[in-house]
């Protein structure tokens, strides 16, 4: 029985029928990466499409919707001196 870490996500969110499923399900799956503290995570886009199901253009359509509703927001968050030395931050606005 796989029972390694509960999550805590916003009832308003994972109720919100305006929301698609397929979006709430993003909304969960980044959850699970997330500190109860900040809410800032950074899972590779391949773990985000293994654990949802999704093919990459079902995910970003979906994960665009999050982000136009202000609940998730995405940014470079820079890791070494040049440009591209940088890593995907997902930050969740319950």
């Amino acid at each position: 029985m796989l029972m390694e870490k509960y999550v805590k996500t916003a009832a308003g969110i994972i109720r919100d029928r305006t929301l698609s499923v397929n979006a709430r399900v993003i909304y969960s799956i980044l959850a699970t990466y997330c500190t109860e503290k900040d809410r800032i995570c950074t899972p590779t886009l391949s773990e985000l499409l293994q654990y949802s199901g999704m093919g990459k253009n079902t995910f970003y359509r979906y994960m665009k919707e999050l982000e136009q509703r202000g609940i998730v927001k995405k940014q470079y968050v820079r890791t070494g001196p040049r440009p591209l030395d940088r890593k995907l931050q997902y930050c969740l606005f319950d």
